[in-house]
């Protein structure tokens, strides 16, 4: 038996399966990501940051659900899933389990 380990990024992990998985920081804002702001060229060549609209916020939390749920069905026999309890940044703020659904 093999007892090798491979640390992978989601989007790499496409199309792959192991015995074992272990996703780390399983948290809301974390998996799905806090949608970032979106950065456009304007016609007068200045590039300005804004935050996403509802639509693009949207697509963006359905594209981290389906990379969550490649996450999750990568393992055969076993998923272990990780996450934080609370930020040390923000020691009084608690850390929310993603609210991302696991597949059956």
């Amino acid at each position: 038996a093999s007892r090798d380990v491979c640390i992978s990024t989601i989007h790499a992990a496409k199309g792959l399966e192991w015995p074992v998985v272990f996703t780390a920081r399983w948290n809301e804002d974390l998996l799905p990501m806090q949608p970032q702001k979106v950065e456009e060229l304007r016609q007068d060549g200045q590039l300005v940051r804004r935050l996403p609209d509802d639509s693009e916020r949207q697509e963006r939390i359905e594209e981290e659900r389906r990379l969550a749920h490649v996450a999750a069905t990568r393992a055969q026999r076993r998923l272990v899933l990780t996450y934080l309890r609370s930020f040390s940044s923000e020691k009084k703020k608690a850390a929310e389990i993603s609210s991302i659904p696991l597949p059956e």
